[in-house]
């Protein structure tokens, strides 16, 4: 079973958001409640999502410099105001133009898939008119979910029997024979070893 908790964004200012550990990896399990989104859930609706980038380093962007992410995602400045403080910025994936918005320094940039927040970056400045554009902050997880849990859904060995917006639950899905020295796998990834 896993539980979720809250995880601290490397970017400080936005807060926590929601995370929980199946099979010996950390999932994204929904937003808290943020100046960038209202709280949502995506493991009550069993979506495994990864965590693809969550940092606070400073990236610098200009016409000629896209800032590349994951999942053939990058983004890049149109424009920017150093008088009026906002950047004109332009997301890619698989270079393809797919979202424009006009951001003001110390606000975030939103791209979402079905309603759903995936790439969060934080404007820190602009230098210029027509310049650069100095980011600080970037969260993104994958755009789909890897994995759609169901509950009375089996898992190897394992059926899934409480799923909720506060953790999962996986059970026993066929009596299991545990003799000495022998491996039994619970799923693909997970593995017990009987010794005594």
């Amino acid at each position: 079973s896993s539980k979720r908790w809250a995880k601290d964004y490397e970017f400080s200012s936005w807060g926590s958001y929601d995370v929980a550990a199946l099979f010996g990896r950390l999932f994204f399990a929904g937003y808290r409640d943020s100046t960038f989104t209202e709280e949502v859930s995506s493991l009550d609706k069993g979506d495994l999502r990864l965590i693809l980038r969550d940092e606070d380093a400073e990236h610098i962007l200009s016409k000629n410099i896209n800032y590349p992410l994951e999942q053939g995602y990058s983004i890049t400045v149109a424009g920017t105001s150093e008088k009026d403080k906002f950047a004109n910025l332009i997301l890619f994936k698989n270079e393809e133009r797919i979202h424009e918005s006009t951001v003001d320094v110390g606000d975030t940039f939103i791209h979402e898939v079905e309603d759903f927040p995936v790439i969060v970056i934080h404007l820190a400045n602009v230098i210029g008119e027509d310049g650069f554009a100095v980011v600080d902050g970037t969260f993104q997880i994958s755009d789909n979910p890897i994995a759609k849990l169901a509950k009375g859904g089996v898992l190897g060995n394992m059926e899934l029997d409480e799923l909720s917006e506060d953790g999962i639950e996986f059970r026993n899905a066929i009596d299991l024979n545990l003799e000495r020295d022998t491996q039994v796998y619970l799923t693909p990834n997970l593995l017990l070893f009987i010794l005594d």
